[in-house]
C-alpha cells in the first residue's frame, strides 16, 4: 500500500477470495501492519465460482467501498484462459476507483 494511500485510509475491509487464499498468515500480516499505522481494518474470505473478480468486486460495491487497493497478479496456462484473471476483471468492470500493486 502506498503512503499516500495509506494516509488516507481510515477502515480498511480485507476481501480475498478462498480460491487465492492459501492460508491467513498474509492477511495477518497486513492486519498487523495497518494496526501499527493506527487504521481500523476488518477480513472477509468470499467464496467463489467461475469468477473471482467478479466476488471480490461485488464484495466491494455491496460494503460502499471507496477505493480497491488490489496485487496485480496473472496465472500462466489454461487456468487464466479458462477463468480469466481477477485482475482483469476488476480493471474492466469496476465503478469504484482501483489501485493495483504487483
Amino acid at each position: 500500500m502506498s503512503d499516500e494511500v495509506r494516509k488516507q485510509a481510515q477502515k480498511v475491509h480485507i476481501v480475498s477470495s478462498i480460491e487465492y487464499t492459501k492460508n491467513n498468515e498474509t492477511i495477518e500480516n497486513l492486519l498487523s501492519y495497518l494496526k501499527l499505522h493506527q487504521i481500523e481494518a476488518s477480513y472477509e474470505i468470499v467464496k467463489t465460482t467461475r469468477i473471482p473478480g467478479q466476488a471480490l468486486l461485488n464484495s466491494a460495491l455491496d460494503g460502499n467501498f471507496d477505493m480497491i487497493v488490489a496485487g496485480a497478479y496473472g496465472h500462466k496456462g489454461l487456468k487464466e484462459l479458462m477463468f480469466g484473471g481477477a485482475t482483469r476483471y476488476l480493471l474492466e468492470n469496476s465503478s469504484i476507483p482501483v489501485f493495483m500493486s504487483h
